[in-house]
């Protein structure tokens, strides 16, 4: 299977490379961390253009870290799937709750969990989509 990965280990830059598109919002790089760009805002996408999963069944995981709780707008995670800005799966964490969701124009909540989510620590969240099983971690 074929893996595509960036750690984001480059210098501080409002373009974040040539492999990611912003589809929505604004993020950055800053220390070694892509982070959001803008203050209180929601819906930031980032999708990656320097890699095309060769078919429908792939995960997709990243190392994510809510670093404070701002508006109820803290939650971040992975997505897959994605066809545009409104039709995918995530998989997401935030500060009281681990949610899985189908966006079809619409969201829609497969599953959530409440686990301990404590501030400034980093998780790893995954996403693996495979036929018609579409689970989160």
């Amino acid at each position: 299977m074929a893996t595509f990965s960036d750690n984001f280990d480059r210098a501080d830059n409002t373009d974040i490379g040539s492999n990611w598109t912003e589809v929505t919002q604004d993020v950055a790089i800053l220390s070694n961390t892509l982070v959001n760009n803008t203050t209180n805002k929601s819906g930031h996408l980032v999708t990656a253009t320097g890699f095309t999963p060769s078919d429908a069944d792939y995960q997709v995981q990243a190392d994510v870290t809510i670093k404070n709780v701002a508006n109820n707008l803290s939650a971040t995670g992975v997505i897959g799937r994605c066809t545009d800005s409104t039709h995918f799966y995530m998989a997401r964490i935030a500060p009281n709750a681990f949610q899985l969701y189908k966006f079809n124009a619409g969201a829609t909540l497969l599953g959530s969990t409440t686990p301990t989510v404590n501030l400034g620590t980093t998780y790893n969240v995954k996403l693996s989509m495979s036929g018609s099983t579409i689970r989160g971690y």
